[in-house]
């Protein structure tokens, strides 16, 4: 029996790249910047959509064939909106420029990491409510498929052991 896992100690983090990846390139296993204050991430379990196959074979119940999951778009991460949250955003959103970043989410306790390549959305504003905790939800819009990956010993780095992204994976070319 395993040992049941909890959400704490979670890092997310991204990671500047320089060339446009393809499907076919390497993910990254190190060298993401820490994205502080960031709470909650979207779920990546989604069903597979589905197309009807039965022919007048079937007598009583459909067949199906499975097609490919879909995330829903842009996926939306929650986060505490603190000052050093808005600037590491902004940095995020304006390392990824026009070609977009890679992005980890790293958890203690699993040799893997649930890596992807996306485009984030600058922040926006978000709604207020008296007497409440001040929150921001930001979108990333994926580019590649989110994929779980044997990632290195802290994969995702504080901005202050590692004061500016690396300058891509070094894989970014597709070959």
């Amino acid at each position: 029996m395993g040992t049941p896992l909890s959400s704490i100690g979670v890092r997310i983090g991204y990671l500047k790249e320089t060339v446009a990846p393809t499907p076919d390139t390497e993910y990254p296993d190190t060298g993401f910047t820490h994205i502080p204050d960031l709470k909650s991430t979207p779920d990546f379990s989604s069903a597979p959509n589905t197309a009807d196959a039965s022919t007048f074979d079937n007598l009583e119940y459909t067949t199906y064939v499975e097609l490919l999951k879909d995330l829903g778009g842009a996926l939306q991460f929650t986060a505490n909106l603190t000052d050093a949250f808005k600037s590491m955003w902004e940095d995020c959103v304006d390392d990824a420029s026009t070609i977009g970043c890679w992005f980890c989410i790293d958890i203690p306790g699993i040799d893997d990491s649930v890596v992807f390549f996306g485009m984030p959305s600058p922040i926006g504003m978000p709604a207020l409510t008296a007497n409440s905790l001040m929150e921001a939800t930001v979108s990333v819009t994926p580019y590649l498929e989110p994929k779980w990956i044997e990632t290195s010993e802290g994969a995702v780095a504080d901005p202050v052991s590692n004061s500016s992204p690396s300058q891509g994976s070094g894989t970014g070319t597709g070959t």
